[in-house]
């Protein structure tokens, strides 16, 4: 991308059927990665690393329109295991009907 704005992007590439899922961060964000999760269908990303010197996990999710309860749950699993920081969701699209927390049972 040649936009003024772009920093650093991260990227979860798609397939026939997904688009594939992107994080851009600006160029005055000082992130650094120490981490970067990717969903081979490009449903999710999830990358860890430090902004302004504290851990955090930022993760971008595209969720299909099938199967949602069973591609959440296995989010779940994954979510549990990357996080060791503070989470934050970049991103929730579709129609979810249930609160991605209520899900992973917090």
């Amino acid at each position: 991308m040649k936009q003024k704005w772009v920093g650093q992007i991260f990227s979860s590439p798609g397939t026939g059927e997904s688009q594939g899922v992107c994080i851009f961060l600006a160029k005055n964000i000082p992130f650094k990665l120490s981490q970067n999760i990717i969903d081979k269908k490009g449903r999710y990303i999830i990358i860890t690393g430090f902004l302004y010197n504290v851990k955090c996990t930022l993760i971008n999710v595209y969720a299909p329109n099938t199967t949602q309860a069973t591609f959440i749950t296995s989010l779940g699993s994954i979510i549990t295991k990357a996080l060791q920081s503070l989470l934050s969701f970049a991103a929730l699209r579709d129609r979810w009907k249930t609160s991605i927390l209520d899900l992973l049972q917090y």
